[in-house]
């Protein structure tokens, strides 16, 4: 016999066979209370057997992990389980509070239909993986925005919930959400690239208007050099023709004398 049961700690729903429930032995599909906490292994695999192959003894269970679980359901076979599943025909009853007093934590799911995750999934695809490609997807847009200017900046809102689609092809809607710690984190570290940008931007434009000014001096002392190489050529006339003047002088004077 197999019993559908909803384990309490993360909500995920499992069809397992009634041995790995302790101290659990119905004698109908019937006999179960879905308002009882009851001590149950995550999966046949914490027994050590198959699902077909015969419990471990109950002195063996002391050294395996119990998780508490609610049972919804009981069947003589898997298949029926699901086809139930698949029909939605399973409820999930609100556990009063007297049966949680010992879990140490109250979670109301209500009653609803069954559309938790369930244990059927692909085969060689980890529960976590679509999660795993958001988040990649995630940070290659944010690092592709940081590529941009700041004149096209684009809400980290948007490129979150963009990064996220293809979620009618997954188990269930919550593979694809990334936590909410990993998008708080994510939003800061792109803020502070955005802030890091415009700092950048800021210490480009100084050099550009340093950059400016360099030039403008350059272009001053070039023609400061100009002017001055004019001025040693014309210094340099003025001297030869002084020299000239100078040299041609004291001749005219003895010239002068011997005609006395």
């Amino acid at each position: 016999m197999y019993a559908f049961v909803r384990f309490l700690e993360d909500n995920v729903c499992y069809a397992l066979p009634v041995s790995c429930v302790r101290d659990f032995s119905p004698r109908s599909r019937l006999d179960f209370d879905n308002q009882k906490v009851y001590a149950v292994y995550r999966g046949p695999e914490e027994l050590g057997a198959e699902p077909e192959s015969p419990p471990r003894a109950p002195r063996d269970w002391g050294t395996l992990l119990l998780h508490k679980a609610q049972i919804l359901a009981l069947a003589e076979d898997k298949s029926d389980l699901e086809n139930s599943v698949m029909q939605k025909k399973i409820k999930i009853p609100k556990l009063s509070l007297s049966h949680l007093e010992d879990d140490g934590e109250v979670k109301d799911y209500g009653e609803e239909d069954l559309q938790l995750r369930h244990i059927k999934r692909p085969e060689g695809r980890k529960p976590s993986e679509a999660a795993h490609k958001s988040i990649e997807a995630v940070v290659a847009r944010l690092e592709k925005q940081n590529g941009l200017s700041l004149g096209h900046s684009t809400c980290p809102e948007e490129v979150f919930v963009e990064a996220s689609p293809g979620t009618e092809d997954m188990d269930s809607l919550e593979d694809a959400v990334v936590p909410r710690a990993l998008y708080e984190e994510l939003l800061r570290n792109y803020q502070q690239q955005q802030e890091e940008m415009r700092h950048l931007q800021q210490e480009l434009e100084r050099t550009r208007r340093q950059l400016v000014q360099q030039a403008k001096k350059l272009k001053e002392y070039g023609a400061l050099v100009s002017e001055m190489k004019e001025l040693r050529d014309l210094n340099r006339r003025l001297q030869d023709v002084l020299l000239l003047r100078l040299g041609s002088g004291p001749q005219f004077t003895l010239t002068s004398e011997k005609e006395h």
